[in-house]
């Protein structure tokens, strides 16, 4: 029943989203210089995202610094539909078990517009991916494109340029909360 409502909440949602009047224009949303100014830490971010993603995964990526130049640009796989929810399950650790806490979700839309906990562009998620990234004090090659690093606080992530920003980080680990987050597998992805 919980299941149920929370799905029915959920279109609800989006429906609401769907009927209000967006804002602003496509053609400005990676600007016009080519130069960002990241304000949580002031450096300039030099490539601008590719809004509207790649059509195929990067194939080539298995040195972690080629990577996160990947990230840098944006080069994430496009997403297939006009509204895509990402599913985000959070565990906390009872004993030996994971047991689930909580889930949200993040709402990506194809005018480049999101609702996720980074931000609501995809601009502000890739800045704060590489904010993260530029902390990592160690990583694992997963798969191409695919890599998990731990940060300088213990923290863990996962990112997958095969999946779509708005899915990104896949997994993230909250060493503080001992809590863990997982985004649903791209096959569960649910599409409107």
């Amino acid at each position: 029943m919980k299941s149920r409502k929370s799905v029915l909440t959920t279109l609800v949602m989006l429906f609401a989203l769907a009927i209000t009047p967006g804002c602003g224009s496509k053609d400005n949303e990676a600007g016009d210089s080519g130069n960002n100014t990241n304000p949580n830490n002031n450096t300039t971010v030099v490539n601008p995202i590719v809004i509207d993603g790649r059509e195929t995964c990067r194939t080539d990526l298995v040195n972690f610094d080629d990577f996160k130049t990947a990230v840098s640009n944006g080069e994430f796989i496009n997403q297939q539909y006009p509204i895509v929810v990402f599913y985000v399950q959070k565990m906390r650790k009872r004993g030996i078990l994971w047991v689930s806490s909580t889930s949200s979700s993040r709402i990506s839309y194809d005018n480049g517009n999101l609702t996720h906990e980074y931000g609501n562009s995809k601009e502000a998620v890739r800045d704060a991916l590489m904010d993260k990234l530029n902390d990592s004090v160690s990583s694992r090659f997963l798969d191409s494109g695919h890599f998990q690093f731990e940060v300088s606080n213990g923290d863990q992530y996962e990112i997958d340029l095969c999946s779509p920003i708005a899915a990104n980080p896949l997994k993230f680990y909250d060493k503080s909360a001992n809590e863990y987050h997982n985004v649903s597998p791209y096959w569960n992805y649910y599409y409107y």
